[in-house]
């Protein structure tokens, strides 16, 4: 199975002309402004965030030509499963390959970790990037005027 180099949940991707990828805001913690009047974010929330999964893989001996499947998960703090990805890649020649995946909405009902595993061809060998989702609340308005 080839060897993962780099995983990383990200603000934005850019892969340049030559295929050198550039990551910009590797994400760790998201905090969520979530309004007074709001009691409970609702089940199922999203941010309108874009993002992406960024994954370097590079391959062992014998792997070139060959085809393997990527399996990207999302998992809520409460271990509920937000998102379930595949991807194909080939090793064409001896050199790693770059997956992106990009992403509309960022799960945001839980406060807690959430959780983005990989893994490879349906190995046990899974790789995790924790990524913690805050919420903070507005004040309430306090009715008065301010001058």
């Amino acid at each position: 199975m080839p060897d993962l180099l780099i995983f990383a949940p990200c603000e934005k991707i850019i892969i340049d002309q030559q295929g050198n990828p550039t990551l910009i805001s590797v994400m760790q913690k998201v905090t969520v402004q979530v309004p007074a009047s709001v009691q409970e974010v609702p089940e199922g929330a999203l941010s309108p965030k874009e993002w992406g999964i960024f994954a370097l893989w590079r391959p062992r001996d014998g792997e070139h030509g060959k085809t393997f499947t990527q399996h990207t998960e999302v998992f809520l703090p409460s271990g509920k499963k937000s998102s379930d990805m595949k991807q194909v890649f080939t090793f064409k020649t001896h050199e790693a390959v770059s997956n992106v995946l990009n992403i509309r909405g960022l799960p945001i009902a839980e406060q807690g970790t959430l959780q983005v595993v990989i893994s490879v061809n349906g190995e046990n060998r899974k790789h995790i990037f924790d990524l913690y989702v805050e919420h903070t609340r507005e004040e309430e308005p306090s009715g008065k005027a301010k001058s």
